[in-house]
């Protein structure tokens, strides 16, 4: 096969030993913007993710109520008269809805720059001394009864690495 080479003439000969190289550096171009692109579509998965989830907030009545009578320090949490209540389900609705997003963080789903449009309104749910309670009491019902971690832990960490 070296001969039939050497028989070419000197142009093809160069072009023969270039055209491999030259290949191989469009499909390294190409490669480099694949990945950019792919980056890029994850990155908007990713907030339309999160958008979807503050739609559903905005949309949802039980959620909302439940929102505001904490956002206007409303919120009462009293074990007596709070288990069972149409509040109570409120709370755990909205709580839920903001667990998923904390499971899709943990999953490394989201990361925390995506979760900073929902920071004001998990920070400011958690911080509330009645919900603060519900979630203690919550936590120790789930551990005494046997039932592993419930997805309100996932919350209070998201919440947390929002603080950051």
């Amino acid at each position: 096969m070296q001969p039939l080479v050497t028989s070419l003439p000197v142009w093809i000969q160069v072009l023969l030993a270039f055209v491999p190289a030259l290949a191989a550096a469009f499909a390294a171009v190409a490669l480099l913007i694949n990945s950019a692109q792919s980056k890029h579509t994850n990155a908007q998965a990713r907030a339309a993710i999160v958008a979807e989830f503050l739609e559903r907030f905005t949309d949802d009545q039980d959620m909302q109520e439940v929102f505001y009578s904490i956002e206007y320090s409303q919120f009462e949490y009293s074990p007596e008269s709070f288990h069972g209540s149409a509040q109570e389900r409120q709370l755990d609705k909205l709580l839920m809805h903001f667990s998923t997003a904390a499971l899709a963080w943990r999953a490394s789903l989201l990361t925390v720059e995506d979760l900073h449009p929902l920071q004001y309104l998990v920070r400011r749910v958690l911080r509330d001394p009645g919900v603060d309670q519900y979630l203690r009491f919550v936590s120790e019902w789930s551990s005494r009864a046997n039932l592993g971690e419930h997805p309100y832990v996932a919350l209070s960490a998201m919440a947390a690495a929002l603080q950051a």
